[in-house]
């Protein structure tokens, strides 16, 4: 196959062949005053695999009497008979706050908050979508960026329910979390299989399926993002969620909630998530990705699927994809390109202590911070931290 470039077929190595990356990923230096992540630690593969899964273990016992209940279950009780869930987050439902900026009206989602483990969106999905290969012991194959939170965050529950994972990656701009996702997969021996370039993705994917077929293993595809109508359920939750702060006075009713839109999933659930608790508002999904990769019929693919396992677990939603709105304008030269108003969103967060990262939550943070300047006397905006507020890696 020429299309996808293949490391070791046994899962020894995944160093990409020479040129795949762009130079200096491994020594990634952040553009000027941007915050970095945390160093990883200077440790061998082995050592940093014992020290995850000791945090493993803690997670796994705080999730004993930790892991809350999720509002999309109490709001359709029949849920989990339709779909298989585990709980895997142990911070949920997740607070929002008034970021008390002067001259705007914006609050925040801290979603950032959702897992002790690892946070950010994915680990909602992840809910659904790792539940069902538990059941089988398949092996769980998915991907992304070279420096994807998803790769991470399903390699990492992927581990904590006993799964073996194989990713599929495609080449993004320098980021430092591409040196942090090499080292977890280093030290899982994950199996990884490089695409040559972005057009040839679907085949990395395919190609990393059949490796696991041809060592007697069953693959169990999981879309990157995890946007799939089951994943997507996690952020109907969050929607809920979002709902029920509004009800208690939590928070005020928001005029726009933002959002990254990348696979889309996120946006789709939120949509439907307050549509289904009664609040009348938008979810302004600022685009992060090209036109091709996500546009509204893909979005609209995304919410029917959800709304028919909504209705076979008996609950009747109807659609809420007029609420989303694609905002254009923010995404810069391409697929985690960093903006000057993107690094300074991120300047921002930093002395908010707000966590954000380069290729989603700077850009919407940033749409969202204009939405709140240009009419701060209107009804506050809703700022949706999908970044992770923790990094198992460090120390």
């Amino acid at each position: 196959m020429t299309a996808a470039v293949r490391s070791k077929a046994v899962a020894l190595t995944v160093d990409p062949p020479s040129g795949l990356l762009p130079d200096g990923d491994a020594d990634w230096e952040p553009a000027p005053e941007q915050p970095p992540l945390p160093p990883v630690a200077d440790e061998s593969p082995l050592e940093l695999r014992r020290r995850i899964e000791a945090r493993l273990r803690e997670h796994r016992r705080r999730l004993a009497t930790h892991h809350g209940e999720r509002a999309l279950h109490a709001a359709v009780p029949g849920l989990c008979d339709v779909v298989h869930f585990r709980h895997l987050a142990d911070g949920l439902p997740t607070p929002v706050e008034d970021l008390g900026i002067a001259g705007t009206g914006i609050w925040v989602k801290r979603d950032d908050a959702t897992s002790s483990l690892y946070g950010g969106n994915k680990v909602r999905k992840l809910e659904y979508l790792l539940a069902q290969p538990a059941r089988h012991e398949a092996v769980v194959v998915t991907g992304g960026g070279t420096a994807s939170h998803h790769v991470a965050a399903t390699v990492l529950y992927a581990r904590l329910l006993g799964l073996e994972t194989e990713v599929a990656l495609f080449a993004q701009p320098p980021n430092p979390a591409a040196a942090r996702l090499r080292s977890l997969l280093r030290a899982y021996d994950v199996a990884t299989t490089y695409a040559a370039s972005t057009s040839a993705y679907p085949l990395a994917m395919i190609a990393a399926t059949i490796d696991a077929l041809r060592r007697g293993r069953r693959p169990w595809p999981i879309y990157p993002g995890g946007s799939t109508p089951a994943g997507i359920l996690g952020y109907v939750d969050c929607g809920l969620e979002i709902a029920a702060a509004v009800d208690a006075g939590d928070c005020p009713p928001p005029r726009a909630v933002y959002v990254a839109l990348g696979s889309g999933g996120t946006a789709v659930g939120l949509a439907l998530g307050l549509a289904m608790g009664g609040v009348e508002t938008k979810v302004r999904a600022v685009r992060v990705t090209d036109a091709l990769v996500n546009n509204r019929t893909v979005l609209a693919v995304m919410e029917a699927g959800t709304r028919a396992l909504l209705a076979l677990a008996g609950a009747r939603v109807g659609s809420a994809l007029e609420t989303v709105e694609i905002v254009d304008g923010y995404m810069g030269a391409g697929y985690g390109v960093q903006t000057p108003e993107s690094v300074a969103a991120l300047q921002s967060a930093q002395r908010l202590g707000l966590p954000a990262e380069q290729t989603y939550t700077s850009k919407a943070l940033t749409a969202a911070l204009d939405a709140a300047r240009e009419h701060p006397s209107d009804a506050p905006v809703l700022f949706v931290d999908t970044a992770s507020g923790q990094e198992p890696l460090s120390r």
